[in-house]
């Protein structure tokens, strides 16, 4: 059976707390797709969504350990709130250092999905997108990859677009920067969501 997973930042504790709550205060007053508890839906910063044969996933914990070892904490610093397609998001700066983990993960395990995609590139949603990107598509199976990433912390998703659009603007994010320790690969749920966290990786800590 396949299994369908997302390789993440794994946020500290004061981090998903604020992502949590926030998330709740956008519910009282609006209708959302989902809800941040931490324990089925975790906050997250996402690095790879990947679709793979069940049969693979043990080789992909093998290769997620040996990989992560060479990576040290990362530091998120926050940019601004936005939303695409409802979903409403804190983003952080694309850092040599960030992107560089993501690249290395990325090569390491894509193999591993065997030909399955979390997104294909004759999906309308891709058509208009410049060619460079569609290909990154085509390759890897997926969209939120290299030049291309934008790092994020998802909040909540509201089905209302223009409502959505509104409220980004009005969100507030009190942490200028934060740091992550580890990598967790999870099951991927509904929304983009990190449900089950399967096996976690630390990072080396900064000196």
């Amino acid at each position: 059976m396949d299994k369908r997973l997302n390789i993440v930042f794994i946020p500290p504790k004061e981090i998903v707390d604020h992502s949590i709550r926030l998330c709740e205060e956008i519910k009282r007053e609006n209708e959302v797709s989902f809800l941040l508890d931490g324990i089925n839906n975790n906050p997250h910063v996402t690095i790879y969504q990947m679709v793979i044969p069940g049969w693979n996933l043990e080789r992909l914990v093998e290769k997620l350990d040996q990989t992560t070892m060479n990576f040290n904490a990362q530091k998120f610093i926050f940019t601004d709130f936005q939303e695409h397609s409802g979903f409403l998001g804190a983003s952080f700066k694309l850092t040599e250092s960030i992107k560089r983990v993501q690249e290395e993960i990325v090569e390491q395990i894509t193999e591993l999905r065997e030909g399955r995609n979390i997104l294909e590139v004759d999906d309308p949603a891709v058509e208009d997108w410049p060619e460079s990107h569609r290909q990154i598509v085509a390759n890897y199976g997926f969209d939120n990859l290299f030049d291309f990433y934008n790092p994020h912390i998802t909040i909540t998703r509201l089905p209302d677009f223009e409502k959505a659009r509104d409220l980004a603007g009005k969100l507030s994010w009190p942490f200028a920067e934060f740091e992550s320790n580890s990598i967790g690969l999870c099951e991927l749920g509904d929304f983009g969501t990190c449900n089950k966290l399967l096996k976690e990786f630390k990072l080396a800590a900064v000196n």
